[in-house]
């Protein structure tokens, strides 16, 4: 997954020098990885100008109105509103082309607006309106596909068949339970990075086809579409654009996609959003264009991992000659918003002397530069040493992050709430904090501790935030409470796995979705 890069604009050459609007456009991109958006902007205004019929380059004018990291939560604010003001300017572009029968040149999008989910609000509108001004769908021919057969076709559609969060937690639960006497299976490898996990996914189908045979978003459709499928199912929708931009297709009579990216699609292609009932606040419905589905729990059927433990030694040891508790914070940093940094300040001055552990990408080293500059002010304004306190280190292989896990006093969880993460923690029993929220993205981690029925760190004020959070690391892994505490989590962990439930109502809402679009 690639939030701040990915292909260049592929330009025509005609009357204007290409290479003078392809600079411009590497130089926004390099502006834009090194936290320089308004002025990266400015160079894809001037590519704009100089080839004003581009929709390469007006789609990608809007998708960089989004920051990789905000500063303050002001440019958060101000981002939605940049994204929501672009998208206008891009849609009358888009009204006053057809109007006066201008041929729009690459009409296409080579990003996607991942970033939106990590800013806060109902997003709904604006992705929807992506998705409709980014181009309509081809037409449907649903007679095609509305005699019943033996079998329902299933088909799933990720990036993803591999070690990997959307994998682990919804996927493999799906293909491994799913009823073979009424389904059978159709997998679709949009990716390119495989495993030991590939291969059993590949076992667990009737047809598998991957990028080895099929490459770009158009030969996928129209792979897909050769299969009939009854349903078309995306694990998630957002995270990876060949899958996002197959899904913009109508390739099967009931399309549907899960939670790996807990945001709505905003597609008008998408008919069901699968999510847990223990995820979703009563007005739900408001956050998704799609009908949403609530299952049961949280809406996954997962198996606990089994996997080495490799500590990584030296980080170990020079946790436990550190001072004071320690506490972990294990999201990548774009889950940071800067609403939160006051919080881990809070947090900290409460505690006193401890260790405050964020792993970090290090091939983005300007983003974690701005978290440190953020996280480092909030520290010194609570009259904290951030040099003492703060500790970044590299990403750690799931292996190593268990031995992580099991040093760390207490787990602080993000606005935008981490679920793979909690579910790995509550397997070692390590304690996780989240203040839960109004969308689906905020409230992970409350879903996982409602199903395991463990009470108290689950907040619902940034008050009762920092006071139980604070408390947890005081009371530390190693006091009698701390031990007590921490084998509790574990066993409770074990009813977070193996619900064949959700299988089921995947099942039946499968079935009764195909059965309406069959229905005169």
């Amino acid at each position: 997954m690639s939030v701040c890069s990915g292909p260049r604009p592929r330009l025509p050459r005609g009357k204007l020098d290409p290479g003078l609007v392809g600079a411009h456009v590497d130089l926004a991109t390099i502006l834009f990885v090194q936290m320089r958006n308004a002025e990266g902007l400015d160079h894809l205004d001037q590519a704009v100008r100089l080839e004003p019929d581009n929709g390469i380059l007006r789609s990608c004018r809007v998708l960089r109105t989004l920051p990789l990291l905000p500063r303050t939560a002001e440019e958060a604010d101000e981002a939605v509103r940049a994204f929501d003001s672009a998208l206008r300017e891009y849609s009358a572009w888009r009204f006053a082309c057809r109007d006066a029968g201008a041929t729009v040149r690459h009409d296409r999008i080579f990003m996607m607006p991942f970033l939106l989910a990590y800013r806060d609000g109902n997003h709904v509108d604006l992705l929807s309106r992506f998705a409709d001004d980014m181009g309509p769908p081809r037409a449907f021919a649903a007679q095609r596909y509305a005699a019943p057969r033996p079998r329902v076709r299933l088909g799933i559609v990720s990036a993803h068949f591999r070690r990997h969060s959307v994998w682990d937690v919804i996927t493999k639960g799906i293909l491994a339970h799913l009823d073979r006497s009424r389904f059978e299976v159709y997998l679709y490898h949009t990716g390119s990075q495989e495993d030991g996990e590939t291969a059993l996914a590949r076992s667990m189908c009737d047809r598998w086809t991957d990028s080895k045979s099929v490459v770009g978003a158009p030969q996928w459709a129209a792979e897909i579409e050769k299969d009939q499928l009854d349903v078309l199912f995306y694990p998630e929708l957002g995270m990876e654009l060949t899958t996002y931009l197959i899904a913009r297709e109508r390739l099967a009579a009931v399309q549907a996609v899960g939670w790996g990216h807990p945001i709505t699609s905003g597609l008008s292609t998408m008919d069901l959003f699968m999510s847990g009932d223990l995820f979703e606040p009563p007005d739900a419905q408001s956050h998704y264009r799609e009908r949403l589905v609530r299952l049961p729990g949280t809406g996954a059927c997962t198996a606990p991992l089994v996997l080495p433990d490799e500590p990584p030694r030296a980080l170990l040891d020079d946790l436990a000659a550190r001072p004071g508790p320690t506490l972990l914070v294990p999201q990548m940093f774009f889950k940071f918003d800067p609403r939160f940094d006051a919080l881990l300040a809070r947090t900290v001055e409460l505690v006193g002397p401890c260790t405050v552990v964020i792993p970090v990408d290090r091939d983005l080293d300007m983003p974690a530069k701005v978290l440190v500059d953020r996280l480092g002010s909030a520290l010194r304004t609570a009259g904290c040493d951030p040099d003492a306190v703060l500790k970044l280190i590299p990403w750690l292989h799931r292996n190593q992050f268990n031995a992580l896990l099991d040093a760390s006093d207490v787990m602080l969880d993000c606005p935008f709430s981490g679920y793979t993460t909690a579910w790995l923690a509550a397997h070692r029993g390590t304690p996780v904090v989240s203040r839960t929220g109004p969308c689906l993205r905020h409230r992970l981690a409350t879903g996982l501790y409602r199903k395991m029925g463990i009470a108290g760190t689950i907040v619902d004020s940034d008050e009762a935030y920092v006071r139980v959070a604070a408390a947890l690391a005081k009371e530390g892994r190693g006091s009698a409470a701390g031990q007590a505490r921490r084998q509790a989590i574990r066993a409770a962990a074990s009813s977070t796995d193996g619900d064949l439930s959700v299988v089921r109502a995947i099942e039946l809402a499968f079935l009764q979705a195909l059965d309406e679009r069959r229905s005169p």
